[in-house]
Order: structure tokens, then sequence, then C-alpha cells
């Protein structure tokens, strides 16, 4: 919360309290507030690439001093230290997206967490049992 300028009540609401454990916090923002997306990395702010999923503080700082200097491509993010992709989903280079990610959220959902687990994706809820309500 401390790097990416994030609320409590940005993350979990009285009516969802819980944090979705397949999903990192941020993934799962960015999940429920697509209107915001895509992300045009040669304009946006520093505040707005910093809640890109898979744009960290060091990458969104790269990209600030890179742009300055020549136009972004696709392929100069993964150099600039952005993990491309989960942020694939997210962002516009020049005008461009990544024609193969979906903009669905609940596709975004599904294809991320299978990533990470590297079988497919089980639609079965893990249990919040151990987590502590904000409210």
């Amino acid at each position: 919360m401390r790097y990416y300028a994030f609320t409590p009540d940005e993350l979990a609401t009285p009516s969802r309290p819980w944090l979705d454990l397949d999903v990192d916090p941020k993934l799962a923002w960015a999940l429920a507030h697509m209107d915001a997306f895509p992300v045009e990395v040669m304009d946006a702010s520093l505040e707005t690439l910093l809640r890109v999923p898979g744009i960290g503080p060091i990458g969104a700082r790269r990209i600030l001093a890179a742009r300055r200097t020549r136009r972004l491509r696709v392929d100069d993010l993964q150099g600039l230290g952005v993990a491309f992709k989960r942020a694939r989903y997210f962002v516009t280079c020049g005008g461009k997206r990544d024609l193969a990610a979906p903009l669905n959220p609940e596709l975004i959902r599904q294809k991320v967490v299978s990533d990470a687990t590297g079988s497919k994706y089980n639609a079965t809820r893990r249990q919040a049992e151990g987590q502590l309500s904000l409210f």
C-alpha cells in the first residue's frame, strides 16, 4: 500500500471485506477497475504507472526516464524491469496493445492464476480462513 498509494478502502470494502487469495491485491484492484485501463505508458504519470499490475516502483521510474529520450515499444518494457506477462493486459505503447491479451477481467484473472500455478485454472475459490477483516 505504501509504494502504490492504495488506501485500505480501495482494496477491501464492507461489501467485499476479504482479499482474493488467488491474486495479489494490486491485480484484484485493477480487475475491479478495468475502466482505468489500458494505460498509455508514453503519457501516464508515475502514480498511474504504479497502479498497473506488473509495473513496480523501479520499472515505473525507468519508464519515465526512458520515454524522455525515445518512443517506447512493447519489447522495451521487459528490458526496463516490467513483468510484461502481467502488465500486457493493462498497457498500451504508442497506442498499440497486445491483441492476444483479453480485456475481460475474468479471463485475465483466469490466465494470471493459471500462469502462477502452472496448471489449469480451478474455478473453486479457496477458503478465506485466517484473514482478518479490515471492517
